[in-house]
C-alpha cells in the first residue's frame, strides 16, 4: 500500500481550529532549506509556516526508514530554529515534519497563538529534552510527534501537561489522520 503524504497543507490546516480574519501562509516545504530564512523571521504577520517535507511512505516504515529516497531530492534539512522564531507572535501553525531537528529553541514557548505543531519524523529530536518547552504551549490543540524519540512515560507526562492537546505519537494515528 502506498500513502502519499502532503501533511503540511492538509492535516495542519485542518487541525488549526482558531478562527482568524486573514491568514498569511508561507509554504517553504521541500525547498532544500538547511535553516529558516531571515526574511521569514521579519514577517510578523505569518499565521501558517510550512517548513516540512511531503513524502511517500511504503509500509512497513521501519523497513524503509525516512531516507533521502522517501523524502526526495528537494527535502528540507533544518537542524535548528533560531531564537528569533519568537518574533512570529501570530503564528498558529508550524510544520517541521521530516527535517533534521535536534532541539527546539526555548523561545518557541513564547508562541502563545500556536495551536498546531508538526514535529513528526525528526529522528534526532528527543521529547524528554523538549518537554519543558512544549508544556508551556498551553494553546496547542494538535501536536504531531510520531517518529521522534520518546518513551511512554514521556507521552503520559506531556498529555498530563497539555490535556486539551491531541498528541499524535503512533504511526497508526498518523496514517488515520491522512485517510
Amino acid at each position: 500500500m502506498k500513502c502519499n503524504i502532503f501533511f503540511s497543507m492538509f492535516i495542519l490546516l485542518a487541525c488549526s481550529n482558531k478562527p482568524q480574519l486573514s491568514n498569511v501562509v508561507i509554504d517553504l516545504s521541500n525547498q532544500k532549506l538547511h535553516a529558516l530564512p531571515d526574511s521569514v523571521l521579519q514577517r510578523h504577520d505569518i499565521t501558517h509556516l510550512f517548513l516540512g517535507n511531503g513524502f511517500t511512505l511504503y509500509p512497513p516504515l521501519s523497513a524503509r526508514g525516512m531516507d533521502d529516497a522517501a523524502l526526495g531530492s528537494h527535502a528540507n534539512k533544518i537542524s535548528s530554529l533560531p531564537p528569533q522564531i519568537a518574533h512570529l507572535q501570530n503564528l498558529r501553525v508550524l510544520d517541521l515534519t521530516a527535517n533534521d531537528l535536534r532541539s527546539l529553541p526555548d523561545e518557541i514557548a513564547s508562541l502563545n497563538k500556536l495551536d498546531t505543531l508538526g514535529l513528526a519524523f525528526n529522528s534526532q529530536l528527543n521529547l524528554a529534552n523538549e518537554y519543558e518547552k512544549l508544556k508551556k504551549l498551553k494553546g496547542l490543540t494538535y501536536l504531531e510527534i510520531v517518529g521522534i524519540t520518546f518513551t511512554q512515560s514521556d507521552i503520559k507526562s506531556l498529555k498530563k501537561a497539555l490535556p486539551d492537546t491531541r498528541i499524535v505519537a503512533s504511526m497508526e494515528e498518523f496514517v488515520n489522520n491522512i485517510k
